[in-house]
């Protein structure tokens, strides 16, 4: 047997031998500590002791079969000739009438429970109240910061107005500055030339200015032309890219490079054409999709701006750059 056996048994034995002795006690103290209810006492007061009854010793019992019973005649036990004992008065207290008690301990508990509930009502209307006031409180203050807002938006709009009206400025002063730069250089050369050819320089110089004011205006036309091209481009890519659901991709920049025909609406001429691959074929599908769902695209109102993306507009995607 090993030593820990030995110590589970000996536990076991001191547990049983525990619960033995407690319920050994609870069989005494249970039948000892019994106590009886103290009933009234009564005391009778006697002059001197009655004599004793003759009680006579019973007979033994024969050997005969037992014959019925006869019934014992009572014995007679003189009465006392002193005075009868007189037994004390027990005064009961008198009864309250519980009727009478309960109807106003009823009254009282139905009084604190409207008491109760009035408390419990004013607390609710003070709660609504106060609710009400934080409510009317927050729509206030909504109101106040929209308000804000606006004079804000208002006045960001206004420096707007301003700096695009100083830049306009400065820009119809650099091109007067320029113009008259120009009238200063052709004038000197006018002034440098013979007398005989005044007048064929004049026509010369009017014709170039006539000259670069084209070429001035067909260069300007053509950048504004390049810019307009640019950012439509770059808002149908956005377009194209907000619908782009993107499949599960391996690490690397990877690029796909897809052409399509427009429509003078926008819509698309036929299904896009895969210039690139991206070698993610999940990834091309899904540029795919996304293009034939941006359609129709956005086009710029010049007709002539709008025309370039008839035919050949080839559109890059990664799905990682800004």
């Amino acid at each position: 047997m090993t030593p820990y056996s030995q110590t589970l048994n000996l536990s076991a034995g001191a547990l049983s031998l525990l619960v033995h002795i407690l319920f050994a006690l609870a069989l005494v103290f249970g039948v000892s500590w019994r106590t009886q209810p103290v009933g009234p006492v009564i005391a009778y007061l006697w002059d001197a002791l009655p004599p004793l009854p003759q009680v006579s010793p019973p007979e033994p019992p024969a050997a005969e079969p037992a014959a019925a019973p006869t019934e014992a005649k009572p014995v007679v036990v003189p009465k006392p000739s002193a005075a009868k004992p007189v037994a004390p008065k027990v005064v009961e207290p008198p009864k309250p009438d519980i009727a009478i008690e309960e109807a106003e301990r009823k009254r009282k508990e139905d009084a604190e429970s409207l008491e109760e509930q009035r408390k419990l009502e004013a607390q609710r209307r003070e709660e609504e109240q106060r609710k009400l006031d934080e409510e009317k409180r927050k729509q206030e203050e909504k109101h106040k910061q929209e308000e804000k807002k606006q004079q804000e938006e208002k006045r960001r709009q206004e420096d707007r107005q301003r700096q695009e009206e100083h830049r306009r400025q400065e820009t119809q002063r650099e091109l007067e500055d320029e113009q008259r730069a120009l009238v200063v250089r052709r004038q000197k050369q006018r002034d440098d030339a013979r007398q005989q050819m005044e007048r064929e320089l004049a026509r010369q110089m009017a014709d170039e200015v006539n000259v670069e004011r084209s070429q001035l205006r067909l260069q300007a036309e053509a950048v504004a032309r390049g810019k307009l091209v640019l950012d439509y481009q770059d808002r149908i890519r956005l377009k194209i890219r907000g619908l782009l659901r993107l499949p599960p991709l391996p690490k690397g920049n990877i690029e796909v490079v897809f052409k399509v025909n427009l429509l003078p609406n926008g819509e698309l001429n036929g299904r896009p054409v895969l210039v690139k691959s991206s070698g993610v074929p999940a990834y091309d599908s899904a540029v795919e999709r996304a293009i034939v769902s941006a359609s129709p695209l956005p086009l710029p109102s010049d007709n002539e701006a709008a025309a370039l993306f008839g035919e050949g507009l080839e559109l890059k995607f990664r799905p990682y750059e800004d």
